[in-house]
């Protein structure tokens, strides 16, 4: 179980914090540390990519503005072109027997220029580049 205690009232995160451990519960009190047992970073997403930051209470206000800087960095289309890269790692599994030759194939698909061919003519240009690399 987990509790979240985001009252104004120190005091009274504190004693929710108190109550729930008696229970067995796990805490999160907001702006108190001393009273978390965990904390929540901040979190950005776009489809399965995710970015979580976190200061481990001591700034949260800091961990949400370096989620920001990180976010605005985050490529336009990176969404669509992880889901890609999913399949073709599954699809890799009945091709590729050895791992290793995988992963090396995973590595090489995941660069910056076959990411920006996938954004100027989408996934045949991804395709391309993997039958290259299996060839």
């Amino acid at each position: 179980m987990l509790v979240f205690a985001c009252t104004e009232d120190r005091a009274l995160n504190s004693r929710i914090a108190r109550d729930a451990r008696r229970i067995g519960a796990l805490v999160n009190a907001a702006d108190q540390p001393e009273d978390c047992d965990f904390y929540v970073p901040s979190t950005a997403s776009r489809d399965e990519v995710v970015l979580a930051v976190g200061t481990g209470g001591a700034s949260p206000s800091l961990a949400a503005h370096l989620r920001k800087r990180l976010e605005s960095a985050l490529p336009e289309k990176i969404g669509p072109f992880t889901t890609l890269l999913g399949q073709i790692r599954q699809e890799l599994r009945g091709l590729v027997q050895d791992e290793r030759r995988r992963g090396e194939i995973m590595k090489r698909l995941s660069q910056d220029d076959v990411y920006l061919a996938f954004a100027a003519k989408g996934d045949d240009a991804v395709r391309i580049h993997l039958k290259q690399l299996l060839a």
